[in-house]
């Protein structure tokens, strides 16, 4: 996936998933 994302609502839903992905890899480690 491009970094840099033209389309405003693609680039949102592309950060709301890292969020995501963030917050399962930080309740791996402490868990």
């Amino acid at each position: 996936m491009p970094v840099l994302e033209t389309d405003t609502g693609g680039l949102v839903e592309y950060t709301k998933g890292r969020e995501i992905t963030l917050s399962k890899e930080l309740g791996k480690i402490t868990s």
